[in-house]
């Protein structure tokens, strides 16, 4: 897999095992692992970022790309 793969809110909550919408509620609470948002509305997840998150080695926040 590539080091720069991004997931849509659908696949990392399947990943993560919860629903799309705790993700949405878990970005706008600083929660949750880090995102990336493109534009108004979408929202992309790195892979390594995400399994570092699944990790317990990364703080959440919105990051830049």
């Amino acid at each position: 897999m590539s080091n720069h793969e991004f997931l849509t809110p659908e696949e990392t909550a399947a990943l993560v095992k919860v629903s799309p919408d705790t993700l949405r509620v878990w970005r706008k609470e600083g929660k949750g692992p880090q995102f990336h948002r493109l534009g108004h509305r979408t929202v992309r997840y790195s892979r390594p970022q995400l399994e570092a998150w699944m990790a317990g080695s990364t703080t959440t926040k919105e990051g830049a790309l």
